[in-house]
């Protein structure tokens, strides 16, 4: 028997295609289903809700300014030598710097809220005195 047994209302059913399942729970609860940039996770076409790790944000150190998109990471790159380099993969940003070595920086073209933690690291790692991740603190009211 291939499946998932699933407790729910207090009886335990086999569940054959859960994917399925979560999705026509979704659309007959009226949720979307497709594919987002930054919340939940995407699975088959399937929104699922799930725990998700604190956002993170890019500080340029100098000056303690917050980089929220792509033109205001370019000008801080501009300015610590880095150049814009053609890709061939028009889904691809590449940034190269000669200094103390070849360094090239890949960052994929999405809108910039939704760069992933890893991206963030990549900049810091090959930036390290300029840049650094921190976590987005929410506050309730």
């Amino acid at each position: 028997m291939a499946g998932v047994w699933v407790f729910r209302n207090g009886v335990f059913s086999l569940v054959r295609n859960p994917k399925r399942e979560a999705a026509e729970q979704q659309q007959a609860m009226g949720m979307s289903v497709g594919s987002q940039c930054c919340s939940g996770r995407v699975a088959a076409g399937v929104m699922t809700p799930e725990w998700s790790p604190p956002k993170k944000m890019l500080v340029y150190r100098a000056t303690n300014e917050v980089i929220s998109s792509y033109e205001a990471l370019e000008s801080k790159l501009f300015e610590l030598g880095w150049e814009r380099c053609p890709s061939r993969d028009p889904l691809l940003r590449q940034y190269y710097r000669r200094e103390n070595g070849p360094y090239l920086l890949t960052l994929p073209v999405v809108e910039f809220h939704c760069l992933k933690p890893i991206h963030l690291y990549d900049i810091v790692v090959q930036s390290r005195t300029a840049f650094e991740v921190r976590d987005v603190l929410h506050t309730n009211k």
